[in-house]
């Protein structure tokens, strides 16, 4: 047998490995369609403007702009767009468990089990005689045929087993890589609003900050003024100590100057004309205090 040239090296080097087996998760075309985030709705509403607004973007510059409008927009209209998705999670729901019901889904069920139980296909291998290669793969046939079936999959869980560089291996990437790109957006989203959340965190942080040291200073403030009402009640239970009043307690105190100086007041304004000593002398006093 001929030694193998430096393409089929290459070839061997390049290729996948002799024996080992790609996998493909079956999909329900039948299946209701999946719900989208809020940020994914955004998203769709807005990429027509920003691409129209930024005609030269890139892919990633798009990304960008997009995430940025997210991370400005509102918080009204943000949360419309998390009900419309909630809206969507709903409706999945219901449809799934409707469509779990028809003909549909238990056909593609036996297709699940059928093709599971018996496509077994191996990668491309390396070089070799192609009778020897017709007769190992006989001979694989044989004993798969042999081999007891492998329990059957679920729907989420079926795989298939396909030849790489074949149009079935190219849907699988494109419908991968498509995952892929909804999964980053999902991420995407997920960082939006980590950083909106953490904005918020700041902003509360300084507000308490705040809040605390206006209510140091009102604190002192406040014992100010009442170490000056404490003082001018003593002042005024003084000078009003000879001017006693019906009904007023005595001997008059800081404590009782209050219900002294109302009784005293309500008295000067129901009867003025036969309380004209009185007024007299508490202007007399009132005028003493005013130059101390």
């Amino acid at each position: 047998m001929s030694e193998p040239g430096p393409s089929d090296k290459q070839g061997r080097k390049k290729g996948w490995p002799r024996g080992k087996k790609r996998t493909l998760k079956i999909k329900d075309v039948n299946a209701p369609k999946l719900p989208m985030s809020g940020y994914m709705l955004f998203l769709n509403d807005h990429r027509e403007q920003v691409r129209a607004a930024n005609p030269g973007a890139t892919f990633s510059d798009m990304t960008r702009l997009l995430a940025n409008a997210w991370q400005a927009a509102p918080q009204e209209e943000k949360q419309q767009y998390m009900e419309a998705a909630q809206q969507q999670k709903e409706r999945y729901s219901r449809e799934l468990i409707k469509y779990q019901q028809t003909d549909a889904y238990r056909a593609f069920s036996e297709q699940v089990k059928a093709k599971g139980g018996s496509v077994v296909v191996s990668g491309s291998g390396g070089g070799g005689g192609g009778s020897s290669r017709a007769a190992r793969h006989d001979k694989e046939n044989e004993k798969e045929a042999r081999a007891p079936p492998p329990p059957a999959p679920d729907q989420d869980t079926a795989v298939l087993e396909i030849p790489i560089f074949t149009e079935t291996f190219l849907t699988h990437n494109r419908e991968r890589e498509a995952e892929l790109r909804q999964l980053r957006r999902a991420n995407t989203e997920f960082e939006e609003q980590n950083a909106t959340l953490q904005k918020h965190i700041d902003n509360m942080k300084e507000a308490v900050e705040r809040l605390e040291s206006e209510t140091e200073q009102q604190r002192g403030q406040n014992s100010a003024l009442q170490q000056h009402l404490d003082q001018l009640r003593a002042l005024l239970s003084e000078r009003f100590a000879a001017v006693p009043l019906p009904g007023c307690p005595e001997p008059l105190t800081p404590d009782t100057v209050d219900v002294y100086l109302a009784k005293l007041h309500a008295l000067i304004l129901e009867r003025p004309q036969e309380n004209q000593a009185l007024v007299a002398t508490v202007r007399d006093i009132v005028h003493r205090l005013e130059h101390q």
